[in-house]
């Protein structure tokens, strides 16, 4: 089978359009895995975000406790 100079061109256009446009469908794709990644990611951030902050609750209230079972000062209570 033999093609025309004018075939093969086509062809070639061809095979570019559709390589284009499955590359648009990748990087599309790709895009929205990395938003959905990017919210995991950010959950988590604050995830950490809360329980440093509850760590630092106990941690205060273990301390004030100690100050008052040592000194008797309900002023560690508060």
């Amino acid at each position: 089978m033999k093609f025309s100079s004018d075939n093969k061109i086509i062809l070639l256009f061809t095979i570019v359009i559709i390589g284009l446009v499955a590359s648009v469908i990748i990087t599309e794709n790709n895009k929205y895995e990395m938003q959905e990644s990017n919210k995991w990611v950010e959950h988590t951030h604050q995830v950490f975000d809360k329980s440093s902050h509850i760590e630092s609750s106990i941690q205060y209230n273990l301390i004030a406790n100690r100050g008052y079972r040592i000194s008797g000062y309900k002023v560690f209570l508060e």
